[in-house]
């Protein structure tokens, strides 16, 4: 099996402060675990995979911590793409995750042909994936080169980000933050660990931000990081609240898997602190819902 990709950090550096995402017409239907007719499934997703439009194509390169660029063979333009996870399948039609796509393999993008005018593009309205080739890693060589202009390794030193995402009715909205404050270690060029401080602002005293718009009272959102952090906690306060009469703030229900965290009943008027937590140290950062 191979490693599970998911965003690259490109991409979030990509994504602007407020990006409105058009809605994908995906009209599959989740699998309910009936096992009694197989050969009907798989036909019914060959099915659904040939409803939709291709978009492009291309082989998949990885970098980094769970990096993805794509390169499409006749032009060798590379390109990032927003996947389905549930809407991943193999050469047969059988669904596949993520952690089925690697090097060389090259595969077919079905949906909306929006592609975000960014270097490397991007195409935010993918609905479903197709395996049509499965390679290895020397297929990619020829494209190295490529991906070398697009990607550098992360200096130690660096601070990780964090972006909200908001699924909203009509489109995908995505916030970017700043760190309030950090306490970071690393080791430097000479071999020597290095620590940086950084004493924070408390998060009802943050300046004026972008919110995060909530089309109901209460929503799950997505607390999208740079690096997988080992544990993530996320307080609430009324927003208006004033720092010197916070308290210690609600504790909130968080998930975490690797790089992304779902903050579950996010509310209206709130203000939220998030800590997370890697070996190098401990990051705060806030946003505001409304």
């Amino acid at each position: 099996m191979r490693r599970k990709e998911m965003i690259s950090r490109s991409l979030f550096v990509s994504v602007m402060v407020l990006c409105m995402l058009f809605a994908g017409g995906c009209q599959k239907k989740e699998a309910d675990g009936n096992t009694e007719n197989p050969s009907k499934e798989k036909d019914s997703a060959k099915a659904r995979i040939s409803e939709n439009e291709k978009v492009v194509e291309g082989m998949l390169l990885t970098f980094g911590e769970d990096g993805m660029l794509f390169i499409d063979p006749e032009t060798e333009s590379p390109y990032y793409v927003s996947i389905p996870e549930d809407h991943i399948f193999d050469e047969n039609g059988e669904k596949i995750g993520l952690e089925d796509m690697g090097d060389g393999d090259i595969f077919a993008f079905y949906g909306e042909g929006v592609v975000m005018e960014s270097y490397p593009a991007q195409y935010p309205s993918i609905t479903e994936v197709r395996r049509i080739k499965d390679g290895d890693v020397e297929d990619t060589e020829p494209y190295r080169d490529i991906l070398d202009q697009v990607y550098q390794e992360p200096d130690p030193s660096d601070i990780p980000f964090m972006n909200v995402e908001n699924r909203r009715k009509d489109a995908v909205e995505t916030v970017m933050t700043e760190p309030l404050g950090y306490e970071w270690s690393y080791e430097a060029a000479n071999g020597e660990e290095e620590n940086i401080i950084a004493c924070g602002t408390h998060v009802l005293d943050m300046k004026e931000t972008e919110p995060i718009r909530l089309d109901e009272e209460t929503a799950d959102i997505k607390l999208l990081f740079s690096k997988s952090p080992k544990s993530v906690k996320v307080r609430r306060w009324d927003k208006g609240m004033k720092a010197e009469d916070a308290g210690e703030g609600e504790e909130q229900e968080v998930d975490l898997e690797k790089k992304e965290a779902v903050l579950r009943n996010a509310k209206k008027d709130s203000v939220y602190e998030v800590t997370a937590k890697w070996e190098q140290g401990t990051v705060t950062y806030g946003f505001v819902a409304e």
